[in-house]
């Protein structure tokens, strides 16, 4: 698989379809969408282990003082 995905929207054909449904729109690069990407599941990752580690300590208090 690869990047194939990313790689297609840089071909003249995806290109042009946008170009045809808006005039006005640009199309970022495969490097720059696979970062975006990347950043976004990374900072997702970070606050879901940061709710988890409190949800842990909470069930932890819990525990220890009930």
């Amino acid at each position: 698989m690869g990047n194939h995905s990313f790689n297609s929207i840089e071909s003249k054909d995806f290109h042009n379809l946008i170009n045809y449904l808006h005039k006005d729109a640009s199309v970022p690069s495969a490097n720059i969408i696979k970062k975006e990407i990347i950043n976004t599941f990374n900072n997702s990752k970070k606050k879901i282990q940061q709710v988890l580690q409190v949800n842990k300590l909470y069930l932890l208090y819990k525990i220890y003082f009930y």
